[in-house]
């Protein structure tokens, strides 16, 4: 993941900072104490309720409590986003990593920081961008899906996308995808025909050419699939705020098999 510069650039240290620095290094810090539980406002200035989230980070990890930030502290906050992307465990199939993976994700709590779509999250998985308009399960997925194309020094199972419905054209486009409708009219068995690493796709129950959600699955039952999928929520929703489990059912669901 080293080369790649989206990452790289959510990565990099903005240098030191204190009370009265301004500007996106600052943001990015706020984002961060954030995601660590100090819910400040994220506003790129550095006044005295980001030095006190500081020195409670500071505190808390048994640090001197100068209310600055330096190099040791930067790399501490986003700790969590490098243990997602450096694992060290060995993989034996694609769908193996990309199980791996998902669940590398999952234990981190990937969040949206403080607004809809927005944060270094969201930023990991949409190449960099955030915002109102980028939502991301697609990303997740296409993320994912590279880092475990990464480990196993494979071809990605498709190109990166953000949009659920390119997700399914490619599919359809690779002879992976698998419909509701093939489901239930060819009589598949779900359990031979779907496996864990598949990607599900939910289809707008109004257009059928439409798919608004879509996330990795993980165990395969007759009438259920367990997932991980980001952008949602405990309700499921298609436009929720973090990455987590969830328990489906098979209903207005199509398949893309990409492993």
């Amino acid at each position: 993941m080293s080369t790649i510069q989206w990452v790289l650039n959510e990565l990099a240290f903005p240098g030191d900072m204190k009370r009265g620095s301004k500007g996106s290094g600052v943001k990015r810090l706020q984002e961060w104490l954030w995601y660590h539980g100090l819910h400040i406002g994220i506003d790129a200035s550095y006044g005295p309720a980001t030095e006190s989230a500081v020195k409670a980070i500071q505190n808390a990890k048994k640090m001197q409590e100068t209310g600055e930030v330096n190099q040791e502290l930067w790399n501490l906050l986003l700790k969590p986003l490098v243990m997602v992307l450096e694992p060290v465990k060995e993989t034996v199939t694609l769908a193996d990593s990309v199980l791996f993976h998902s669940l590398l994700h999952l234990a981190q709590h990937p969040i949206e920081i403080p607004n809809n779509n927005c944060g270094p999250w969201v930023r990991l998985y949409c190449r960099g961008q955030d915002g109102a308009p980028y939502a991301w399960c697609a990303g997740f997925v296409s993320f994912i899906y590279m880092q475990a194309a990464i480990q196993k020094k494979t071809k990605p199972a498709f190109n990166y996308t953000l949009s659920c419905d390119n997700l399914a054209s490619q599919a359809k486009q690779l002879g992976d995808f698998i419909s509701e409708a093939d489901i239930i009219n060819k009589k598949l068995d779900v359990k031979k025909s779907i496996h864990p690493g598949s990607v599900f796709l939910i289809r707008n129950p109004r257009n059928p050419k439409d798919w608004i959600h879509t996330g990795i699955v993980v165990q395969v039952e007759k009438e259920v699939i367990h997932t991980i999928e980001g952008n949602t929520n405990a309700a499921g929703a298609r436009e929720g705020i973090e990455v987590r489990r969830r328990i489906r059912q098979y209903k207005n669901i199509d398949f893309a098999v990409f492993v």
